[in-house]
């Protein structure tokens, strides 16, 4: 599906929850279907999700942000991100909370402003996958939108 792209950037501060950060940027700016354009950074704590893993793997270390990538709206975000370590070795996997910024992520976000996206559990995989919706535009009584 085709949709303009609307963008924001912004700047977590040392301590800041990504995933958390994220949910709060798209509630406070109603983002309907977004997705990750580019992040750079370091956290001091990482907590990620490997594939068919049930539960996560905690880590206290310092990492800098190699990749983020992701979708997500005021509903629920699925966000991947590889991480190197003071060797350059990478770890990556599911972002869950508890990945904590150390000294800075600079953060640009676009929103894709014609669609929503929504989790709905796929019955063929048995996860909550992406529900891509076309935006539904609401007008008043005055043709005002």
């Amino acid at each position: 599906m085709r949709s303009p792209l609307s963008t924001l950037a912004l700047r977590l501060n040392p301590g800041s929850d990504l995933k958390t950060s994220l949910l709060e940027l798209a509630t406070a700016n109603n983002l309907q279907a977004s997705c990750i354009l580019t992040a750079v950074g370091s956290l001091q704590a990482a907590h990620l999700r490997y594939a068919g893993q049930s539960q996560g793997c905690q880590w206290r270390q310092r990492f800098e942000i190699v990749s983020l990538v992701g979708t997500f709206s005021t509903k629920a975000a699925h966000l991947h991100i590889a991480l190197a370590d003071e060797q350059g070795q990478l770890l990556g996997g599911h972002v869950l909370e508890g990945c904590v910024v150390y000294t800075t992520a600079e953060l640009v976000v676009g929103e894709l402003t014609a669609l929503t996206f929504d989790r709905q559990i796929d019955p063929q995989t048995g996860y909550p996958e992406l529900l891509i919706q076309q935006r539904t535009v609401v007008q008043t009584g005055n043709g005002c939108v």
